[in-house]
């Protein structure tokens, strides 16, 4: 509860396809560069993720990954400044409580139909020769080097971030 009472980023960390999970590195690039309580919501395959990479993140960020249920996981959404995620279920969960998005595009494109509604948003998207490769993501990147989501201006997206948490 005392969370709820600060203002804070929710990140989301994976989604259901590895061509639009944000790579780890780049995760705690963009925790240890934006000054506010970081929210780290996924399941537990996200956790074991993070875990698994040994990467230590700095004392503003709360990993609820796999932590949490759904009802736990739109209130988090809810009352969060912005979200920062991939094309995933919570992008769609914080368009439709209108919490301001930074939408991270790997595989997927928004011209397929699947960009946020009716909320503010930015989109981060590479000009690749691969991309779009899928419709709705894969299980792996099929050229193996997941540039889409590697190649994102990571600097820039922390940038962004950064000037949504000044105006909450």
């Amino acid at each position: 509860a005392d969370l709820l009472e600060h203002p804070y980023v929710v990140v989301a960390v994976g989604a259901q396809h590895a061509t639009k999970q944000i790579p780890i590195d780049k995760l705690q690039y963009i925790c240890a560069n934006i000054r506010t309580t970081i929210v780290l919501l996924g399941d537990g395959s996200d956790r074991e993720r993070i875990r698994a990479s040994a990467v230590d993140f700095t004392d503003n960020v709360v990993n609820l990954c796999g932590k949490t249920t759904l009802d736990q996981t739109q209130q988090l959404i809810d009352g969060a400044t912005l979200v920062i995620t991939g094309d995933t279920g919570l992008m769609h969960i914080a368009a439709a409580l209108k919490v301001p998005a930074i939408v991270l595009w790997g595989c997927t494109v928004p011209a397929f139909g699947f960009a946020p509604y009716l909320v503010q948003f930015a989109s981060v998207e590479e000009d690749l020769r691969c991309r779009p490769c899928h419709r709705f993501g894969r299980s792996k990147c099929p050229k193996g080097h997941y540039d889409c989501m590697v190649k994102h201006d990571w600097q820039k997206v922390a940038k962004t971030a950064q000037k949504f948490v000044k105006l909450s």
